[in-house]
């Protein structure tokens, strides 16, 4: 989030008016591209758990060359205070955004309240996927002996996490570039678009909790749908 934000914010800053909906949804399509390949690295080693600092430096070093390409690159024109303007305390951005929320329309809190909870679904994929991967569909034990039953099947769970991370990837590139025809061609009003990402996600984590078991073609197939609301969050500029 460190980084996302602020690069989100350059970009709606940098792009014209009528460049802010592609935009928006071109930079999914980025973010899609980057989780592609984040989960490709997890499939350098058969325990990946057993090489995490290796893997940390590589994308810390990663980031670090991208955030550096961007600063060589990127030319953003600074806000100038106005002649004779007041000074502004330290909380007046806090209290602008209370007030802009106080005078909103009711669809805002709407929105809100459906955001905060898409995203409460999104970081519980994000956070305890692979351990459901490993431990409850997989059965793994992540401390057992090596060569141990527990121990292979720790590692096919892990290997299967990341996998349905690559196959959640790829449809959040190609559903980004369908979200983008959409917008741009006004086919649909962006709620429509946005609703169905919102079911999908829905009945893809209901089936993860009481269908899937130990199934891990299923785990994946469910861990590529949850991908969808995250997508939909991303790419539908409210």
């Amino acid at each position: 989030n460190v980084l996302q934000i602020p690069h989100r914010a350059l970009v709606a800053d940098l792009a014209s008016e009528r460049q802010q909906v592609p935009l928006q949804a071109v930079f999914v399509l980025f973010m899609a591209i980057g989780n592609l390949l984040g989960y490709a690295i997890t499939q350098i080693y058969d325990a990946a758990a057993e090489h995490m600092f290796a893997l940390m430096v590589g994308v810390c070093s990663l980031n670090t060359v991208c955030i550096a390409v961007q600063l060589l690159i990127v030319a953003e024109q600074p806000l100038q205070r106005e002649v004779g303007a007041l000074r502004e305390s330290v909380c007046a951005p806090v209290c602008g955004i209370v007030r802009v929320a106080k005078g909103s329309p009711r669809l805002l809190y709407h929105l809100a309240a459906v955001q905060c909870l898409v995203w409460i679904g999104s970081t519980a994929w994000n956070i305890y996927g692979e351990q459901w991967f490993t431990t409850s569909v997989f059965v793994g034990d992540q401390s057992a002996p090596d060569g141990s039953q527990a121990k292979m099947d720790y590692n096919e769970g892990m290997i299967a996490f990341g996998h349905g991370g690559q196959a959640s990837s790829m449809l959040q590139l190609i559903s980004s570039l369908g979200m983008i025809t959409i917008l741009l061609k006004r086919l649909l009003r962006p709620r429509l678009v946005y609703a169905p990402c919102i079911f999908v996600g829905g009945l893809a984590s209901v089936l993860a909790a009481l269908v899937v078991g130990h199934s891990g073609g299923f785990a994946m197939l469910c861990m590529t749908l949850s991908v969808m609301p995250e997508t939909g969050s991303f790419a539908i500029p409210f």
